[in-house]
């Protein structure tokens, strides 16, 4: 009988089981008390009604849904359009100098050569055997590789490369005097 007391109270027993435990809670203390118990937590538990005409005034109207997708367009918009702008700015940022020119491929390099004290020149040997490394191994970027150069650009490139001044081998020649001084012809 006990745990019918639950669903009597709320009112969803049949109405035959509904009198039949109203019969038993009115002779029984204990269960009249745990009744009394279900009423106060059910009470206490209980949600207030919800005020709808606070929540109807409170839904936007058919003006206001249209003013707030204006504004959404308009930032979209705006947003759009910055985004374009900084992919613009970035592209000629980013150009190579030999798109800058004008866009002409067959413009020379510009080489920047350092001026250093004359030095002796070497002249290479001529077993001396020149490799190049894999296209696009040691790229720099916005300078043509090597492959991509025409055949004048080659040869001013190769001018350019002469008239610069060789480097000291990482071989010391040997002293010419000697650095040890030898002191047993100083005893005869």
């Amino acid at each position: 009988m006990r745990d019918r007391l639950p669903l009597w109270v709320h009112g969803a027993l049949p109405s035959d089981e509904a009198g039949a435990v109203a019969a038993h809670v009115a002779g029984c203390e204990a269960c009249a008390a745990e009744v009394a118990l279900i009423r106060r937590i059910a009470g206490s538990l209980a949600a207030p009604m919800p005020d709808v005409a606070r929540i109807v005034a409170a839904l936007p109207t058919a003006a206001d849904l249209r003013a707030r997708a204006a504004r959404t367009r308009r930032f979209r918009f705006a947003a759009a359009a910055s985004v374009l702008l900084v992919a613009s700015a970035a592209v000629v940022t980013l150009r190579s100098p030999r798109d800058v020119g004008g866009g002409r491929a067959d413009a020379a390099p510009q080489l920047a050569v350092r001026a250093e004290p004359a030095m002796p020149s070497i002249v290479p040997d001529e077993s001396v055997t020149v490799t190049l490394d894999e296209p696009g191994v040691h790229d720099v970027p916005g300078f043509p590789t090597v492959s991509e150069l025409s055949d004048d650009q080659l040869r001013e490139l190769i001018v350019s490369l002469q008239q610069i001044e060789a480097l000291p081998s990482a071989q010391p020649a040997a002293p010419s005097h000697s650095l040890v001084h030898d002191t047993s012809e100083d005893d005869l």
